[in-house]
């Protein structure tokens, strides 16, 4: 009895095993079933609406043709629905074999339409195309993803896409041998001075910015300008500065680049003229903008100075003559006025440094280090030099400080001067890095100052703050 109700209990439990098995198969299948079946409806309702006309993708180019090489063309893609949307849209990638493709807009530009008699909810979203040779390109279908309102309120989500487009871009025969040009509805050119570069000094440095703004283009397409190496003058351009604008669906780009020019002979330097070359989309021809040459000149007033001064003292000649007295009068007042000026320049010279010595400029020299002040502490360099070359008297010829240090022998020595005029005028560099140069050289009255540099910087306690010591071979 015992032995054959133990067997009743084991069957039942097996059977009860099977039963759950087989429900939670059944189950899982349903689950899985259900899920490829909602996903189908919900393809099959994306592609119902579109089958229906309540869900609409159009695709175009703007232009579409007489396309020009570098040319901005749009790629518009009009997303509508007879109802609204409920979700965000979502662009796919684009790649164009030698075109350059931007997304300017992060969002769609959103707006309503009056359509078959109801109201439809439209997405409009624009890619920029940019064409960098002649020939045909091919667009690919590009997949969008939407989720919009369906008949029972629900959302309903799938991928639609657009149509494959193609179209052709030309090179105008004009722009053949021409480098560096752009097609655009405008192209400007502006380029200034910090100063006149008429009457320089040694050592003065001039500050020189260049900007490229064009309409329909992309920043990285503008013309890049040209620098040069120039004897006697040292040539520090910062990097390039580029920028994007959109304002209601208008492209302006910008590029801004600026040269750091530094006197180190007296002389004229002349900076040769440029020619940029852009093809005008509005009258189909080619323009082209040129920077003018200039000279930078210690040597004296350029010709419109001059000439105004000629004028000046003709006139000034005339005044003398018919009035005499209130010359006289005006010449005491100026000569008190001068007398003013030149104690308080004098005054301020001496605070500047202008009267100091040699030691004098030394200590300053490494003071203007200690608080990292790099201009004012070439500027001390270069008054040490020219006591140098007083000193020197005939028996020297003039030459630059940098031929200078060539003639030391000591490379170490003006890769220490190029390090310093890096960091003062060059914005790729803030802080050069500390040289050593054990090397002797046989300029007494400069090997001296070093000594000295060396020894004071050392023996600073306040500068340890700054956690380097300083000298003409500066860190």
């Amino acid at each position: 009895m015992i032995k054959q109700y133990k067997i009743t209990l084991l069957t039942i439990i097996g059977r009860l095993l099977l039963l759950f098995l087989t429900v939670g198969g059944a189950l899982g299948y349903a689950e899985t079933s259900g899920y490829v079946g909602d996903s189908s409806a919900m393809a099959s309702n994306v592609q119902a609406l579109i089958d229906d006309d309540k869900l609409a993708i159009k695709v175009w180019l703007d232009p579409a043709e007489e396309i020009i090489v570098t040319q901005q063309v749009n790629l518009n893609i009009e997303v509508s629905t007879h109802r609204w949307f409920v979700g965000g849209t979502q662009i796919g990638k684009l790649e164009i074999d030698d075109a350059i493709v931007l997304r300017r807009d992060a969002f769609a530009v959103n707006s309503s339409r009056r359509q078959q008699g109801e109201n439809w909810a439209v997405q409009l979203w624009t890619i920029t195309l940019y064409p960098q040779r002649a020939g045909d390109f091919k667009v690919p279908a590009i997949q969008v993803t939407v989720t919009v309102s369906g008949e029972d309120n629900q959302p309903v989500k799938g991928v639609i896409h657009t149509d494959e487009l193609s179209f052709s871009a030309l090179e105008p025969v004009a722009v053949k041998d021409k480098k560096g040009w752009i097609a655009t509805t405008l192209f400007e050119v502006d380029d200034q001075f910090d100063k006149n570069i008429a009457d320089l000094n040694k050592g003065d440095s001039v500050q020189r910015t260049v900007r490229f703004k064009a309409e329909n283009i992309a920043a990285m397409m503008l013309p890049e300008f040209t620098v040069n190496k120039i004897d006697g003058v040292g040539v520090y351009p910062k990097p390039a500065a580029i920028e994007d604008t959109v304002n209601r669906g208008e492209y302006l780009a910008e590029r801004t680049e600026i040269v750091n020019y530094v006197i180190e002979q007296s002389g004229e330097y002349t900076l040769p003229a440029l020619t940029y070359y852009w093809w005008d989309l509005n009258s189909q021809a080619l323009q082209a903008v040129e920077i003018p040459e200039q000279t930078l000149s210690t040597s004296g007033l350029s010709e419109d100075v001059a000439g105004g001064r000629q004028l000046t003292e003709q006139m000034f000649g005339d005044m003398v003559k018919k009035s005499f007295p209130y010359i006289a009068i005006l010449v005491l007042l100026l000569l008190a006025i001068g007398s003013i000026v030149a104690t308080v320049r004098q005054r301020n010279g001496r605070q500047l440094g202008e009267n100091d010595g040699p030691k004098a400029l030394q200590a300053k020299f490494v003071k203007a280090c200690q608080q990292q002040e790099y201009f004012l502490a070439v500027a001390y360099l270069y008054k040490w030099f020219d006591y140098r070359t007083l000193e020197a008297g005939d028996s020297v010829a003039m030459e630059s400080m940098r031929q200078w240090l060539k003639g030391l022998g000591e490379r170490e020595l003006e890769e220490q001067f190029n390090r310093l005029m890096d960091v003062t005028y060059s914005a790729a560099s803030n802080q050069s890095e500390g040289m050593v140069s054990d090397h002797s050289t046989e300029n007494v009255n400069f090997e001296s100052l070093l000594k000295q540099l060396r020894v004071q910087s050392a023996t600073n306690r306040s500068f340890w703050r700054f956690a380097k010591p300083v000298d003409l071979r500066l860190n």
